[in-house]
């Protein structure tokens, strides 16, 4: 899929600002197409693995987002930081980030395991927290990844 150029170039950041904000930014909004055709989005954690270049995810077995998530379906994530002002001004600059992707989800035990420990690092204070949730939560919990097909983020003073 070729994507669109952005509109207001001046206010897109570089490649290297969209990963760095992925590392930062602790939430965001996947979305699904529904077969209906209506758009399926939902607030979400998220664990963005430079290494592998995928953002990785964790769910229920059931319920609707469990029902989406077909091997390969494509998505987009959107993410944000809080902003800040400037010195002197009222109006906030905030830094916001599109990836666009594909599903795949993680079949294997140890793959979906990996994504719940690295999702867990992110969230939890330590590893002992970390490793209760694990044990706790692991048989009813699915982990899943996006594909980083195509990525852009942009500065925007909200002024």
């Amino acid at each position: 899929m070729e994507m669109r150029p952005m509109r207001r170039v001046k206010q897109q950041m570089t490649e290297e600002e969209c990963r760095g904000l992925l590392k930062m930014v602790m939430r965001g909004t996947l979305a699904f197409s529904e077969s209906e055709g209506y758009p399926y989005a939902l607030p979400i954690n998220f664990y963005y693995d430079e290494e592998k270049n995928v953002l990785m995810f964790h769910g229920a077995l059931s319920g609707k987002k469990s029902e989406l998530l077909k091997e390969g379906a494509p998505v987009c994530f959107t993410g944000w930081d809080d902003g800040y002002k400037k010195e002197g001004d009222w109006a906030y600059t905030v830094n916001s980030i599109m990836v666009f992707g594909r599903i795949h989800v993680a079949t294997e035990e140890e793959e979906k395991i990996d994504i719940l420990r690295k999702l867990g690092c992110k969230y939890y204070p330590t590893m002992e927290e970390v490793d209760e949730a694990l044990e706790k939560n692991k048989a009813r919990a699915c982990g899943f990844w996006m594909t980083i097909d195509h990525l852009t983020g942009k500065t925007v003073h909200e002024k």
